[in-house]
């Protein structure tokens, strides 16, 4: 997975509904399919892009060494 610095992965979630009670960070890390770290502030921004965009966005990830990083 560690190809380069930065990568960017298309991701289409499923809309929350009544009923489903994932949170938005199981669902991108379920989009994901693989551990990802997600700061807070990037959660709480990503929650307004993924509302707007219908839940189809394009993350882009970051490698710092340890791991990917959602940006």
């Amino acid at each position: 997975m560690k190809e380069g610095w930065s990568r960017k992965v298309y991701l289409q979630m499923q809309e929350p509904t009544e009923g489903d009670y994932v949170s938005l960070q199981a669902r991108l890390l379920r989009a994901l399919g693989e551990p990802v770290r997600i700061s807070p502030a990037v959660l709480r921004q990503a929650h307004e892009i993924c509302r707007k965009a219908d839940y189809q966005v394009t993350a882009v990830l970051g490698f710092d060494g340890r791991g990917w990083e959602l940006l």
